[in-house]
């Protein structure tokens, strides 16, 4: 699955920092299915808005960052280097 979260105002390293801790939150509190123990991994994408964007420019950034991090492997986060402006997308799958 997949989803995302606007963060409004927020510059790409403090994005970058929320999505560490979300990773390290995720991943440091297992799900407990059937009695079980399960070890939840998440990769992120990080995108920035660029002036003129519409809403599937910021989304396509971070989906695309997403990608990056899926494909260095499981619990990465990858950050789209374009724009540079104050609102960031987070991609989580």
């Amino acid at each position: 699955d997949e989803f995302a979260i606007l963060l409004p105002g927020v510059e790409r390293h403090q994005a970058r920092h929320l999505a560490e801790r979300l990773r390290g939150e995720i991943l440091a509190n297992p799900a407990v299915i059937d009695g079980a123990q399960v070890v939840v991994s998440v990769s992120l994408g990080i995108g920035e808005y660029a002036a003129g964007d519409d809403a599937n420019a910021l989304i396509g950034r971070a989906d695309r960052a997403l990608y990056q991090a899926k494909l260095a492997g499981k619990n990465w986060i990858a950050v789209d280097e374009g724009a540079g402006s104050r609102t960031a997308a987070v991609t989580v799958a």
